[in-house]
């Protein structure tokens, strides 16, 4: 299974979402990871910890993002694109399943394209937020008041799946692939 994962590329969150990334990333390492392509911040732990369990992995990267120190090493494959907008396509394109972790303005673009894609019938895949410690609870508050003030005709709910935990997380990707 092909899973694009979106999240933050900082390298000053709480250590403890460096921890929670690489463990997820090892737990992943039987799938196929396409990201953007970064060493830093989660990506570049969930990215590792995949790597160190011997699976494979796929950046996706702006020419402007591909720095020798910003790259992330030992890749199976390193896409380089234009811009964000051609990286997002072919995360999109490529993915059999998003799977969307904390971050911050970047990976909200990200969720909410594929959500919106989504909600008009333009994209039939999974998607999942990983809810560790609660970082999206106020998302999905959001989602919901936005529902109730009727701005989107759906729950955003209907549109996704949330996991708090590997395990969880696990349990989903195995009802994905029946």
């Amino acid at each position: 299974m092909n899973i694009t994962f979106f999240c933050s590329s900082s390298n000053k969150l709480s250590p403890v979402f460096y921890s929670e990334a690489k463990v997820l990333g090892e737990h992943l390492s039987e799938h196929n990871l396409i990201y953007g392509g970064s060493n830093c911040g989660l990506m570049g732990s969930v990215a590792g910890g995949s790597l160190a369990k011997g699976g494979k992995v796929i950046g996706i990267i702006t020419e402007g993002l591909n720095t020798d120190d910003n790259q992330q090493q030992g890749l199976d494959q390193l896409i380089v694109c234009s811009g964000l907008n051609e990286r997002k396509k072919q995360l999109v394109d490529k993915a059999d399943v998003f799977l969307i972790l904390p971050g911050g303005f970047g990976t909200l673009d990200e969720a909410l394209e594929v959500l919106a894609l989504k909600q008009v019938g333009e994209l039939n895949k999974p998607i999942i937020f990983y809810n560790c410690f609660g970082f999206w609870d106020t998302f999905f508050e959001l989602s919901q008041n936005l529902h109730e003030q009727r701005m989107i005709p759906e729950k955003l709910g209907d549109l996704y799946h949330v996991a708090g935990n590997v395990e969880e997380l696990k349990q989903l990707l195995q009802e994905i692939a029946v």
